[in-house]
């Protein structure tokens, strides 16, 4: 299964810290990709409301911060749908990987079966 990392453009730390885990861990079986995350403060009041509903009994609305992040995996996830691999790992910038990530990676059993 391929990584996909959502990192902010200037967070130039976090992708050399992504990277460095990552290549360490890199083979045949884990292949990764730095996703570009979606700046919530850029965000226009438009581009913010075409995402939300604010009509479904909502206690709050949703920061720009918190949509860009939504908006962010949402990237991702279209990025896998629109792959020819039947899975994808989506992660954030700051996660500490396993040195036996690749264990998960390379066994589809251990993911839920969707009925």
């Amino acid at each position: 299964m391929k990584i996909y990392y959502i990192n902010r453009d200037q967070s130039t730390a976090r992708r050399d810290w992504m990277e460095s885990q990552l290549s360490q861990l890199a083979n045949d079986k884990i292949q990764y990709s730095r996703i570009s995350a979606v700046e919530g403060a850029t965000l226009t009041e438009a581009e913010i409301n075409a995402v939300t509903d604010y009509d479904q009994g909502a206690t709050r609305k949703l920061s720009a911060n918190e949509v860009g992040c939504f908006l962010s995996h949402r990237k991702v996830w279209q990025r896998i749908s629109d792959s020819p691999d039947e899975y994808g790992v989506v992660m954030e910038d700051d996660v500490l990987l396993s040195s036996k990530v690749d264990l998960f990676l390379s066994n589809t059993n251990l993911l839920p079966q969707i009925l």
